[in-house]
């Protein structure tokens, strides 16, 4: 006796359709966790790579802002102390022939020799000049003690013009293009406005020759007065005084 199972052919049909779409369905949404899943990896990833680049741009940047802000810091210092080595340079060159000295001729040998030692001149040249000191000699004395005393401004001129000069050559990288030109020309004004110092009260001329260094001298305080106010435009604090 056969027992045969019967074998319902549309029933198998139908259901190959329903498997071929719930695996179809399985492997797509497996396909689509796993792609997820790496896109999450990789996207990780770029949020970290991203992070590190940021984090070194920021220290980067704030490396830059802290050179430039020291940058700023010294350029600031380097103006400042320029402007003033040449504000005292001027004083001293522009101020010699104005100053006003003491009437040595009323004053003793003692009094010759501490108002001198005040002013930090060397014992030798004080002793020279007491040494001398008599009471009908005391105009002639003072005379030269005088003429000493404006020696010695002018060589301290020409050193303070000097040493602006020196600070502006040293100090170049710090200094816009146009704040070196200005520095240029005046040192230049100024040594030669000190020079012509030194010549009108070293050396003997015709009343003529001294005129006309005089007028050239005056052209030249104008145009050192021109620099100043030109530096002093240029410096980063304009209320600067």
């Amino acid at each position: 006796m056969n027992f045969q199972i019967p074998i319902y052919w549309g029933s198998y049909f139908i259901s190959i359709p329903i498997i071929i779409a719930t695996v179809w369905a399985a492997l797509k949404f497996f396909s689509k966790s796993y792609v997820n899943q790496q896109f999450n990896k990789l996207l990780e990833t770029h949020k970290h790579e991203l992070q590190i680049l940021m984090e070194n741009n920021k220290f980067d940047l704030q490396r830059k802002m802290l050179d430039f802000n020291l940058f700023t810091t010294k350029k600031n210092e380097v103006y400042t102390k320029l402007f003033n080595l040449y504000l005292v340079a001027e004083g001293r060159a522009r101020g010699i022939d104005g100053y006003e000295y003491p009437d040595f001729k009323k004053y003793s040998k003692s009094e010759i020799k501490e108002y001198l030692t005040s002013l930090n001149i060397p014992s030798v040249d004080i002793q020279n000049f007491v040494d001398n000191w008599t009471s009908e000699d005391a105009h002639i004395i003072a005379d030269h003690i005088i003429d000493y005393l404006k020696k010695l401004e002018i060589k301290n001129a020409i050193k303070c013009q000097q040493d602006a000069k020196n600070y502006s050559l040293f100090s170049g990288l710090y200094l816009s293009e146009k704040v070196a030109v200005i520095s240029k020309e005046l040192s230049q004004n100024l040594g030669t406005y000190s020079n012509d110092l030194n010549i009108i009260h070293n050396f003997t001329m015709s009343q003529s020759d001294r005129d006309r260094i005089v007028a050239e001298m005056r052209d030249k305080e104008n145009k050192i007065e021109e620099l100043i106010a030109s530096l002093k435009y240029e410096l980063p604090n304009k209320n600067y005084q």
